[in-house]
């Protein structure tokens, strides 16, 4: 996967569930052993697969497209801080 052009815009291409991304964040940040769980994970695509998995598992819908645009967007906008 190529990496998305920075532009200062967050792309609106795949409207994203806002509810399940913040609530997937709080499930993560809340257990150590799911963080180390993920944190092993180096290859991109086996992360979104195990996060989505994860989201699933806490019975939050989202897809790998949602969570992918979410991580650009995240992605994006930590670059921009610093330019």
């Amino acid at each position: 996967m190529s990496p998305l052009p920075i532009t200062d815009i967050p792309s609106t291409t795949i409207p994203v569930n806002r509810n399940a991304i913040d609530r997937l964040r709080q499930c993560v940040l809340g257990d150590h052993e799911l963080q180390e769980r993920l944190r092993v994970i180096t290859d991109h695509d086996e992360f979104v697969s195990a996060a989505v998995g994860v989201a699933h598992e806490h019975g939050l819908d989202l897809t790998a497209d949602e969570l992918e645009q979410e991580m650009n967007d995240t992605q994006r906008a930590w670059l921009l801080r610093w330019l």
